[in-house]
């Protein structure tokens, strides 16, 4: 909380507290805190740097190389599969697109 002095119009002063307004939000890729000194918002969400990586093969992405479909990063090359529809899974077993 930050302190703010407000001077009333008489001698006395009067101190009111006023809460913090900027929000830590949680990482898309990870579900950790992200704080404001290491936050990308990016695809609708905010991430770490180091979290925001492709969803199939795990490289590390940026504002300049990364590719997005439903909302999801993925490098170049694996973007062509997504869009493909093949059932992308993730180096942490996490299935994000399939289709039959």
């Amino acid at each position: 909380k930050r302190q703010v002095s407000t001077q009333s119009t008489g001698s006395s002063s009067t101190s009111l507290a006023v809460p913090h307004t900027k929000m830590n939000t949680k990482c898309r890729g990870c579900g950790k805190t992200v704080y404001p000194t290491e936050k990308m918002t990016i695809l609708g969400g905010d991430w770490h740097k180091g979290c925001f990586k492709c969803a199939t093969c795990g490289m590390s992405l940026n504002l300049k190389n990364y590719e997005s479909f439903q909302n999801t990063p993925y490098c170049r090359s694996h973007m062509v599969q997504a869009k493909a529809g093949g059932g992308i899974q993730t180096n942490l077993g996490k299935i994000l697109l399939f289709y039959h």
